[in-house]
C-alpha cells in the first residue's frame, strides 16, 4: 500500500559493531531535529512512494540508470512463467539463460557480469545467499509481485557485496483497496502444465492511520519438457523430462501511522518438488524444498528534514536432495538419499537521512548480515558467518547549478575472520531540459567470498577452501543519457544509452595444491566494457514498438576465465492495445549471439514469443489470455552440459502455449 511520504520543499530545493553506528544515527536524528526546531518555512507535502523503493528511486535521482518492469509486463511474460522468464524478456543489458525451463536455476549476466555479480533484493533487502553466493528466484510467485526495479552498474555503496554489475529489486504488492477485492486465475499449457493462483486484499482506517491486509496462494505443476536431444544421451536413461510442483502462500500487512510513518510486514512460504535431469546415465533426481522468506520494514519522518528507516529479513532455505544413476551393468547407484543442503540468512539494516548545513542531504546507514548453513552434498566445515558494514553518502546542493544532482559516498564492511573491504562511489545527474537527462557514476565495488570458498573441505571432490580469502574488488565507470518526448495524441518516444567499463581484481579462483583444488585470491584479472541501447516508441495510445541492444567486450588476464556471457544480444517487441484496453496483442523476438563455455562455443539463435488477451465483459472482470513461447518451435541451446563423453546442448523450451482465465472483483 502506498503511504504518505513527507518531503521537504524549499524552492528548488558482530552486535557491538552494529550498535555503534545505530547509536550514532540516533544522535544525528536528535541533532537534526534540534537544528530545525522553530523553522516554520518548511512545507509538508504528501507524495506517493513506498518503503521498499526509497533507496532505489533516490539512487536513480542521482545518476544511476533505473529500469522498471510493470505489473502489466509481468502478466505478459509467457506460459507458466516464473521470475527468470520475466527478467529474460524485459531488462536491457540483462541476459538470462532459463536452464531447464520454468522453476529451474537460471544463469545471469548483467552488463557483462558473472552470474553472482548481480544482487537481488526483495522489498529492499538482499536475497543472494551466502552458501554459494547464488541467486535462486525460481520459487518466487509472480502473483505477489507488483513491479521489478533494476539499477544498472555497481551499487556496493548502498547494498554491499555482489552489487558489482547491478541490482534487481523485486517489489511485492501492497494492499490498497478500501473494499474487499482480489483476483483469481487458472491456466493450462501444452506441457501438461496447470496452475491456479489468487489473492485478496483490503485496507481500512483505524485510530492511528490505515491498515492494509493481503493474502495470496499459488500452485503450479507440470510434467515439463525434455531438455536434451535423444542422440545426446549417454548410457541408460530413466527420467528424461524435467517437471515441477510448486505451492506458495503468503501475507502482506501494512500500517501507516499519523501520515508520517509506515510499518510493513511480508511473509511467504514455498514448498516445491523440482526434478533435475542429466544426459549422463541419469535415472532420477529431485530437489524437495521448503522456503520461508520474511521481511519487516519501518520508515518514520521525524520532521520535514529528517527520516530514518529500519529493515530486517529472514531467508530460510531447506532442501532434501535425492539422486540416482544407472551403472554400465544396469544396476542403480544411489548418489544422494535425502541429502540436506540449506541456509539461513538474516540481517538488519538501518539508515537515517537528514538535511544539514542548508540543503545538503546526508545519508548514514549500517548493514548487518548473519549466516548459518549446511551442505551434505558438498562438505563445508564451518556453518556460520557474519558481515557488518557502515556507509555514508553526501548529496550536496549547488545553488548555482540547480539542475545538477551529485552524490559522493563511502562504505566500510568487515566480515568473518577479520578481513574487510572499503568502497566508494560518486554519481551525478544533470537535467539539460525537461526532455534530456545526462547521468554518470564512477567508483569501486566488492564481492565477499562465500561459505564454499572459505570453508569447503570435500575429500570426494578434492576441494578445499581458505578462511583468509580477501574480497574481490572492482573499479567501475558508467555514463549515459535518457531522452523522452511526448505528443498530444498520447504517443511518446524514449531513448537511452549507457556505456560502461569494469575491472575486477583479487579474483577468487581455484589452483592445484597437491591433489586438491584450493580456493585462493589469484592473479587473474577481468576487464569488461560495453554499451546498452534501449528505446520505446508509442505511436499513440494503442500501437507501440520497443527494443534494446547490448554489446559486451570481454578481456581476461593471467588465467582468468569467463563463461556463459554473450558478446551481443538484442530484443524487440511490437504491440497493440485496443481503446480502453479491452483487448490487446504483442509479438516479441530475442536474438543471442555467441557464448563461450570452457573451450566450446554456442548461441546464435533467435526466438519469437506472442501473447493476446481479451476482456469478455465491459466491466473488465473476466479476462482470457493466450501466451505462446518459442512461436516457431526453434531448437536452440540455452547452455552446454557434459554427458560424460562430450558437451551437449541444454535446450531451451520448445513451442509451448498456455490459455489462462482471470477473474477480478
Amino acid at each position: 500500500m502506498y503511504y504518505n511520504k513527507i518531503i521537504k520543499e524549499k524552492g528548488m530545493k558482530s552486535v557491538k559493531f552494529a550498535l555503534a553506528p545505530l547509536s550514532a544515527m540516533v544522535l544525528l536524528s536528535f541533532c537534526a531535529q534540534a537544528g530545525t526546531q522553530g523553522n516554520n518555512d518548511d512545507t509538508i507535502v504528501v507524495k506517493s512512494s513506498t518503503i521498499e523503493s526509497t533507496t532505489v528511486n533516490e539512487l536513480a535521482d542521482y545518476g544511476n540508470k533505473l529500469q522498471v518492469i510493470t505489473r502489466e509486463e509481468i502478466q505478459r511474460s509467457g506460459p507458466s512463467s516464473d521470475l527468470n522468464q520475466v527478467l529474460q524478456q524485459y531488462v536491457p543489458g540483462l541476459y538470462v539463460s532459463m536452464g531447464q525451463g520454468a522453476y529451474g536455476y537460471g544463469k545471469y549476466s548483467f552488463m557483462g557480469g558473472r552470474p553472482d555479480d548481480t544482487l537481488i533484493l526483495i522489498d529492499g533487502v538482499r536475497l543472494n545467499n551466502r552458501l554459494f553466493g547464488g541467486i535462486y528466484l525460481d520459487t518466487l510467485p509472480l502473483i505477489a509481485i507488483d513491479r521489478i526495479e533494476v539499477l544498472q552498474g555497481a551499487q556496493s555503496l548502498s547494498f554491499g557485496t555482489q552489487a558489482i554489475s547491478g541490482v534487481i529489486n523485486i517489489v511485492t504488492k501492497k494492499p490498497a483497496s478500501e473494499v474487499l477485492s482480489g483476483e483469481f486465475s487458472v491456466g493450462a499449457d501444452t506441457d501438461k502444465g496447470r496452475y491456479g493462483e489468487g489473492y485478496i486484499e483490503k485496507a481500512f482506517d483505524n485510530d492511528i492511520g490505515k491498515t492494509g491486509l493481503m493474502a495470496w496462494v499459488t500452485r503450479s505443476k507440470s510434467d515439463g519438457y525434455q531438455p536434451y536431444r535423444d542422440s545426446d544421451y549417454n548410457g541408460t536413461i530413466g527420467q528424461k523430462k524435467r517437471g515441477y510442483d510448486v505451492t506458495s502462500v503468503g501475507v502482506q500487512v501494512t500500517q501507516t501511522i499519523a501520515d508520517a510513518a509506515q510499518l510493513q510486514g511480508f511473509y511467504q512460504y514455498t514448498q516445491a518438488d523440482l526434478d533435475m535431469v542429466s544426459p549422463n546415465h541419469h535415472r532420477q533426481a529431485m530437489n524437495k524444498r521448503d522456503h520461508h522468506l520474511a521481511t519487516v520494514s519501518f520508515e518514520h519522518f521525524l520532521s520535514a528534514d529528517t527520516s530514518y528507516s529500519i529493515r530486517a529479513h529472514l531467508n530460510d532455505w531447506n532442501t532434501r536432495y535425492d539422486r540416482s544413476r544407472y551403472l554400465a551393468d544396469g544396476s542403480v547407484d544411489i548418489q544422494n538419499n535425502d541429502s540436506y543442503w540449506g541456509f539461513q540468512d538474516y540481517g538488519i539494516q538501518a539508515q537515517i537521512k537528514s538535511y544539514l548545513f542548508g540543503d545538503n542531504e546526508f545519508v548514514l546507514g549500517t548493514d548487518n548480515q548473519w549466516y548459518k548453513g549446511k551442505d551434505e552434498v558438498m562438505k563445508i566445515e564451518t556453518d556460520t558467518a557474519k558481515a557488518n558494514a557502515l556507509y555514508l553518502q553526501v548529496r550536496p546542493d549547488i545553488p548555482v547549478l540547480p539542475e545538477l544532482k551529485p552524490s559522493l559516498g563511502v562504505r566500510y564492511e568487515r566480515f568473518e575472520g577479520g578481513q574487510d573491504a572499503t568502497v566508494w562511489m560518486a554519481s551525478t545527474k544533470y537535467e539539460v531540459n525537461e526532455k534530456l537527462n545526462l547521468r554518470g557514476q564512477v567508483g569501486t565495488a566488492f564481492k565477499l567470498p562465500n561459505a564454499e570458498q572459505l570453508y569447503v573441505k570435500d575429500e570426494s571432490k578434492q576441494t578445499i577452501g581458505d578462511a583468509n580469502l580477501k574480497a574481490e574488488t572492482s573499479k567501475n565507470i558508467e555514463a549515459g543519457f535518457d531522452y523522452l518526448t511526448k505528443w498530444e495524441n498520447g504517443g511518446a518516444w524514449q531513448f537511452g544509452a549507457t556505456a560502461y567499463a569494469r575491472e575486477i581484481n583479487d579474483l577468487i579462483t581455484t589452483v592445484k595444491v597437491g591433489k586438491y583444488d584450493k580456493w585462493v585470491n589469484g592473479d587473474g584479472e577481468i576487464r569488461t566494457k560495453g554499451v546498452v541501447l534501449a528505446t520505446k516508441l508509442n505511436f499513440d495510445e494503442s500501437w507501440y514498438v520497443s527494443g534494446d541492444i547490448t554489446r559486451n567486450w570481454l578481456d581476461t588476464k593471467n588465467g582468468a576465465t569467463l563463461n556463459d556471457i554473450p558478446e551481443f544480444f538484442t530484443r524487440g517487441r511490437i504491440g497493440y492495445d485496443a481503446p480502453a484496453k479491452q483487448w490487446g496483442a504483442e509479438l516479441a523476438a530475442r536474438y543471442v549471439g555467441e557464448l563461450k563455455s570452457g573451450g566450446d562455443t554456442y548461441g546464435h539463435y533467435t526466438v519469437f514469443d506472442a501473447s493476446a488477451w481479451l476482456y469478455v465483459d465491459h466491466a473488465q472482470q473476466h479476462k482470457l489470455t493466450l501466451l505462446v513461447e518459442n512461436l516457431l518451435d526453434r531448437d536452440y541451446p540455452a547452455g552446454l552440459t557434459s554427458n560424460g563423453l562430450e558437451k551437449v546442448d541444454n535446450l531451451g523450451r520448445p513451442l509451448t502455449a498456455e490459455l489462462r482465465y482471470t477473474y477480478r472483483f
